[in-house]
């Protein structure tokens, strides 16, 4: 047997022991499983089962931010923004060979995978969105006003060229925000963004110019906000388990959490 403890309709919750079906393995369930059962309940409180279905987790789709990293227990945290304005940090397992080493704490990610029911997310896939660092050396920084590409349009630079052909844009258009002063770095953070938002890599690049850093471009883009429904945040940060249902009439299903 295992115990399923079900919240009633009027506050409170009531514990039901469950006799499963013929052939149903209790090793496939786990303490904290949320479970359907349809059967038959007796006057002890027991159930005698006829069917009994482990709930799957949900699905969840995310965008948000790398705020820690954990090579030891080979996670990482992403904190999301949430519709109503705060925000909830997942604990993310990233799917079998991920590079941990290829992530650092401020990279943009987009995430999908299975919300478990500790709130933490067992991912399918993880996408590094764009860094928030911005590049180191001078040339990409300052952009390239005068310099020797923009002087010799004939000769292809070949970071412009590269960003032309990853982002189906043309190199004379990489070339003039690289010759207006926009470092490659910014023009690749702008392509990215504009292809996150359908927006326009030319807009952004201007909000560059106008002193706008990434961050409030990113947040007004609305980028870091969970796409998919996602529970509310508890004290923890993680989202609350969902709700057991009401209390059944037999022979309706009951719904809970198992104790086996």
């Amino acid at each position: 047997t295992f115990d399923v403890e079900v919240e009633l309709e009027g506050g409170g919750t009531v514990v039901y022991t469950v006799w499963p079906p013929e052939g149903f393995d209790l090793a496939t369930l786990e303490v904290g499983d949320v479970v359907e059962v349809e059967g038959f309940l007796e006057e002890d409180g027991t159930v005698y089962a006829t069917k009994v279905e482990v709930e799957e987790p949900e699905e969840i789709e995310f965008t948000g931010t790398v705020v820690s990293i954990d090579p030891e227990a080979g996670t990482f945290d992403v904190e999301v923004e949430t519709e109503d304005g705060g925000t909830v940090v997942y604990t993310v397992w990233p799917p079998e060979g991920f590079d941990l080493a290829s992530l650092e704490v401020g990279d943009v990610v987009e995430v999908e995978g299975f919300l478990e029911k500790d709130g933490t997310v067992s991912a399918t896939k993880v996408v590094i969105v764009t860094e928030e660092e911005e590049p180191e050396e001078e040339e990409e920084d300052s952009g390239g006003k005068g310099g020797f590409f923009c002087t010799h349009p004939d000769a292809y630079h070949p970071v412009g060229k590269a960003i032309a052909d990853r982002f189906d844009v043309t190199y004379e258009q990489v070339m003039e925000w690289f010759c207006s002063g926009h470092g490659f770095g910014q023009i690749m953070l702008a392509l990215q963004t504009a292809k996150l938002t359908e927006g326009s890599a030319d807009e952004l690049l201007a909000r560059r110019t106008a002193g706008e850093g990434w961050g409030v471009i990113w947040k007004d883009a609305a980028i870091g906000k969970a796409k998919g429904k996602t529970k509310a945040a508890g004290n923890s940060g993680r989202p609350e388990k969902a709700k057991k249902p009401k209390k059944p009439k037999k022979p309706h299903p009951v719904w809970g959490s198992s104790d086996s």
